[in-house]
């Protein structure tokens, strides 16, 4: 299922079962996606959320009343290999699994061969908007919405174009 996805998006992916896991969760649901999305230091999808006015402290406010407390510099020590506690695997709820479906579409409807992490990211708002909006407010949603779908056009449009020369 994951074949597609790139190195970053499967960190994103890892880290939200782990979420999942810490909480004691039956499955990993979209919002412990959008929480790891947020919380891995290398995301563009991070860059993208900040530049619509989000940080990771303020994603953590506004997803807690859905999710326990979660710390994220915890999160982030998770994804160190000196963290070598085992977690219990956690399956994915069908809500994710449509996500990661949606995503691989948006990256072939771009001409894109890797899925990214603002792949997942545009999946989830499309797929869970009243959430995303709840979480990050209507505003801002579309703001990031918006910005993702921009960059991926101008994707679309450079992979075209170096496909003809």
């Amino acid at each position: 299922m994951f074949e597609k996805f790139t190195k970053s998006a499967l960190e994103s992916i890892v880290l939200a079962q782990k979420i999942a896991s810490l909480q004691k969760t039956v499955e990993a649901k979209p919002e412990h996606i959008l929480l790891s999305l947020a919380a891995l230091e290398q995301s563009s999808v991070k860059q993208q959320l900040c530049q619509a006015g989000m940080s990771r402290e303020k994603i953590e406010t506004a997803i807690k009343a859905d999710l326990a407390e979660v710390h994220l510099e915890s999160l982030q020590d998770l994804l160190s290999e000196s963290n070598s506690a085992p977690l219990k695997e956690i399956p994915f709820s069908k809500a994710s699994i449509d996500i990661f479906d949606r995503a691989e579409k948006l990256a072939a409807d771009h001409n894109q061969v890797g899925v990214g992490n603002e792949h997942l990211l545009l999946a989830l708002f499309q797929l869970e908007k009243d959430l995303s909006c709840k979480w990050l407010g209507e505003e801002k949603s579309d703001a990031v919405e918006a910005t993702i779908m921009q960059n991926l056009g101008a994707a679309k449009h450079c992979n075209i174009k170096s496909a003809k020369t």
